[in-house]
């Protein structure tokens, strides 16, 4: 019967090699145990919406419900979710109808549950359809007077781009935020932080984007600080109802360790 030699095997295989898979194995072990001990939470549990999205009421402050949109079974498939609110809104402080101002997107996404959720973002979706930016995208920080308990202040994302076409140049500036696990954050890395904490039980993320104009403006859309300050007077009526009435009570979740069926 023929004996394996042990020194012959190790000298064939390589014996950096062995050492690698034997630190690789006592990390992972390790690893398991301290995330036991630490109690980290390695999967996290979905948390579903308070009340859906298309609930929200169709007045809030100056803005009336104009309309609805229904995205096709594609690009819903594509937006990853079937809960999102694409409303056309009026702001009816704004007297002049071909004010852009007075015409608002307000386009609302919910995410949790599943692993590795990538958040869609302006920055790329709109590129992919056909639009560059006119100049370098950019976070800054906004004032919302209606959101003390974060210190009055919120992080946003503005993004404009342009289209050429063979008869006009369309320009749009694009405003966002999103709402992950509790906080505000304006990039995908800022959602990833939030969603990624060990100790959170759950994860989720809400996108709350904003553009202004249409077809019968002049101009067809406003300026890229326009829309700013647009943007964060929507923001300051609409976040309200969001945190109130449709994302979930985060803290309370957390605690109860529930995950608030939708």
């Amino acid at each position: 019967m023929t004996q394996r030699n042990p020194t012959r095997w190790v000298s064939a295989v390589g014996l950096p090699f062995i050492l690698v898979v034997v630190v690789l194995a006592v990390s992972a072990v390790g690893r398991v145990t301290l995330a036991k001990k630490l109690r980290w939470v390695t999967r996290k549990e979905p948390i579903f919406l308070r009340k859906p999205l298309s609930g929200m009421g169709r007045r809030v402050g100056d803005y009336r419900f104009e309309l609805a949109n229904t995205l096709p079974a594609e690009m819903e498939d594509s937006l990853g979710t079937d809960q999102y609110l694409d409303w056309i809104l009026i702001d009816t402080s704004v007297k002049d109808r071909q004010d852009p101002r007075r015409h608002v997107r307000l386009f609302v996404t919910y995410y949790t549950g599943g692993p590795n959720l990538v958040p869609h973002v302006p920055d790329v979706c709109y590129q992919a359809g056909g639009y560059k930016p006119k100049q370098s995208h950019e976070t800054r920080t906004v004032e919302m007077p209606s959101l003390s308990e974060y210190g009055g202040e919120i992080p946003i994302r503005v993004c404009t781009f342009v289209k050429t076409a063979i008869y006009n140049q369309q320009e749009v500036t694009v405003v966002y935020t999103f709402h992950a696990n509790g906080t505000f954050a304006a990039t995908r890395t800022g959602v990833r932080n939030a969603t990624h904490r060990i100790l959170d039980k759950h994860a989720y993320f809400s996108k709350v984007e904003i553009s202004f104009g249409g077809e019968g403006c002049q101009p067809q859309t406003p300026g890229r600080e326009e829309s700013i300050v647009a943007a964060a007077k929507l923001l300051n009526a609409v976040l309200p109802v969001l945190l109130e009435e449709h994302w979930p009570d985060w803290e309370a979740a957390e605690t109860s360790g529930l995950n608030q069926s939708g």
